[in-house]
């Protein structure tokens, strides 16, 4: 309010106050990543997902982090209105903060249901979802390609959805629209839509979504449209042409395949005592995480994308205003084939009379004034104008401007080859047999299906990949203590974790299960076959079972038994073996009552 009573620039203390409001809404991650873990609320969402599955778990998990990010709003909302940064009242705000927060949560959704259908599908005995299953298993490269191509393509089809999330319709018909449609045909830019999103006159922005002509999305908001004239609103729509014709969109992927590549490299040359301690404490993996996503979307994926949004700032300042016949491609080569450049070489036009420099004073003006603000994403608006200014005049800083975005390119793509590379070094371990968690999930798997045979091959395989990798059998991967071998070991980690009683009941059967396997593969025959028994103990008595959960009790004491039969057989006890199968049957024919 000083500031204003005496006439001078609002621009310095508005940026101020609008990076002290960014920065506060950022903190809502570390302090919901606090909630999850010192404050436990990811063990409830554990116990959420132990009853209920993972979609209501997702819902329970991201709910703190929602009422943080309100709370957030809530306490910034009066000063910006009393600013004029924010003319709508807290309700509508909040529910437009909703619509954008849902582009995050939405996919996360989406991933986590494409996840869940893909473990259905695996534990069918259905071709080819069980060969597909058994193969990501075996290898870790081909579980990770899986996730890619899940991620991929829910953000292939989520642009479609996200003009839902945001309320946006499509672009009213009009000169304008014609003449963006012409400019889109002049540089090849296909898309499904343009469309307007509507946000109170609060959010002067645009934006491209998606890949292709059939998913590609083109929103422009109420505010853009009413703050700029018909040209600049061409400019801004030929700064997102940029992003998709150079694209900038599969780039980003490739960047985060790359720096998957790069935390999994690293996990591969961590010391065995911090690799261990990170596997099993839960606070610790977290706060690496966290860390982790701080670095790449904080530093990395920032840096990146500045430059990347200044490419889009060239393409968009080089292609509009072009002479009818004139090839975009071929002035985004040769510069100096744009008229506008030629007069402001001729002191005929300054760089500040282009539309898409007017449309950046414009979007600062829709903003309070705020030109000095650097973004996450963005280089601050003045830095913008400047680079423009100075690219218009001078070839010099064109030719910089060039080989540097080479130079970012060429290093980018050397970096994803060397994470490659790294992550490639896990090959000769994952040769010698599959992780312990993979193993023993396609062991449980084999089980519900009745097949002793193939969970022994699975046991087998990870008793081998976990020496591999000096680990022992255990779902929540504990580092074999030292000076026992791994196959001990894993047997008394396994009956270690059938008795306690932090696990539900089935999932304590199963390992109870699995260590008799282990204790079959080892010789221990006869420990294998009163395993066996225990794991029925681990039930109930009939008696004490609710009547809804009897079907499924009588299907797992089926698949114990005719694990039994095996392990008797295999202990040359086949007239007892026998008995446990006709048992099994017995069972199995209650389970269908």
């Amino acid at each position: 309010a000083e500031v204003l009573r005496q006439g001078a620039d609002p621009g310095v203390p508005l940026a101020r106050f609008r990076r002290a409001a960014g920065l506060h809404r950022m903190l809502a991650l570390p302090a919901y990543a606090f909630v999850l873990w010192p404050g436990g609320w990811a063990s409830l969402a554990a116990l959420v997902r132990a009853s209920a599955g993972d979609f209501p778990a997702l819902l329970a998990a991201f709910a703190p982090y929602l009422l943080i990010l309100a709370l957030a709003r809530a306490s910034t909302h009066p000063a910006e209105r009393r600013l004029g940064l924010q003319p709508l009242p807290f309700g509508s705000s909040l529910l437009q903060s909703a619509r954008l927060g849902g582009l995050v949560v939405v996919p996360l959704v989406l991933v986590t249901i494409l996840t869940g259908a893909a473990g259905i599908l695996a534990a069918t005995d259905e071709e080819p979802f069980r060969a597909l299953a058994d193969l990501a298993a075996r290898w870790d490269f081909v579980a990770g390609a899986y996730v890619l191509a899940g991620l991929a393509g829910v953000l292939a089809v989520f642009p479609v959805l996200a003009m839902r999330i945001l309320g946006a319709r499509p672009f009213p018909d009009g000169p304008l629209r014609r003449r963006l449609e012409a400019y889109a045909v002049r540089v090849g830019l296909r898309y499904r839509d343009l469309y307007l999103w509507p946000t109170g006159g609060t959010l002067p922005n645009a934006a491209v979504m998606g890949v292709g002509r059939g998913l590609r999305c083109v929103v422009f908001t109420d505010a853009l449209l009413e703050r700029l004239d018909d040209e600049e609103v061409e400019a801004v729509f030929a700064h997102e042409a940029g992003h998709a014709i150079h694209g900038h969109l599969p780039l980003f992927f490739l960047f985060t395949v790359a720096y998957t590549l790069a935390v999994f490299a690293g996990m591969r040359f961590l010391p065995a005592d911090l690799a261990a301690r990170v596997e099993v404490d839960g606070l610790l993996a977290a706060g690496l995480t966290m860390a982790g996503i701080l670095v790449y979307f904080g530093l990395l994926f920032g840096f990146v994308s500045r430059r990347l949004e200044q490419q889009a700032d060239v393409h968009g300042f080089l292609t509009v205003g072009l002479p009818e016949g004139e090839d975009p491609a071929r002035v985004l080569a040769e510069p100096e084939r744009h008229p506008f450049l030629r007069t402001v070489a001729e002191g005929g036009a300054a760089p500040s009379a282009h539309p898409f420099v007017r449309s950046l004073d414009g979007i600062a003006s829709a903003l309070g004034g705020v030109r000095e603000l650097t973004g996450w994403r963005h280089f601050s608006i003045a830095d913008r104008v400047d680079f423009l200014e100075r690219f218009a005049r001078d070839p010099g800083v064109r030719l910089q401007y060039r080989r540097r975005l080479q130079g970012l390119l060429a290093l980018m793509a050397a970096v994803f080859v060397l994470f490659a590379a790294a992550a490639a070094t896990d090959l000769p371990v994952q040769a010698k047999g599959p992780s312990p968690e993979a193993a023993l999930s396609r062991a449980g798997a084999a089980l519900r299906r009745g097949r002793p045979d193939e969970a022994r091959r699975w046991i087998e395989g990870g008793l081998r990949g976990a020496a591999a990798r000096g680990r022992a059998l255990s779902p929540i991967a504990e580092r074999v203590p030292p000076g026992r071998p791994v196959p001990e070991s894993s047997v008394l980690l396994l009956a270690q974790h059938a008795r306690s009683p932090e696990f539900p009941a089935v999932e304590r059967f199963r390992l109870r299960e699995c260590e008799a396997i282990l204790r079959s593969v080892l010789g221990q025959d006869e420990a294998a076959v009163a395993c066996a028994g225990r794991a029925q103990e681990i039930l109930g008595r009939r008696e004490s079972i609710p009547a809804g959960d009897l079907p499924l009790h009588a299907a797992l004491r089926a698949e114990n038994l005719r694990l039994l039969a095996d392990l008797l057989r295999r202990a040359g006890r086949p007239a007892a073996a026998d008995d446990a199968l006709a048992r099994a049957g017995a069972e199995e024919g209650e389970a269908e009552e």
